[in-house]
C-alpha cells in the first residue's frame, strides 16, 4: 500500500486558490517556517493541524492525501 502525500494535496489545494505557504500558514496559523517543513515533507501535522488545513481549504481532511502513485507522480511534475 502506498504512504498518503499530504503536501502535495495541500500545494495543489492552496495553489488553486492562488495562495502562497506564506498565505496558508498565516490562515492555519502555523509559521511559515512550520508550513514549508509540511511542504518539504520534513515534518507530518498533528491530527489538528490536519483538521485546520481542511477546515481552511474547505475539504474533507480524508481528501488532503493522495494515495494513488500515478497522481502522486502527476502532482510532482506540476511543481
Amino acid at each position: 500500500m502506498s504512504q498518503p502525500h499530504l503536501r502535495l494535496r495541500v500545494k495543489e489545494l492552496a495553489q488553486a486558490r492562488g495562495w502562497t505557504i506564506d498565505t496558508l500558514a498565516h490562515e492555519v496559523g502555523l509559521s511559515t517556517s512550520q508550513m514549508g517543513r509540511l511542504f518539504q515533507n520534513r515534518s507530518h501535522p498533528s491530527y489538528i493541524t490536519a483538521w485546520q488545513i481542511a477546515r481552511i481549504l474547505n475539504v474533507a481532511i480524508e481528501d488532503l492525501a493522495i494515495e494513488d502513485c500515478a497522481s502522486v507522480e502527476q502532482m510532482e511534475s506540476l511543481g
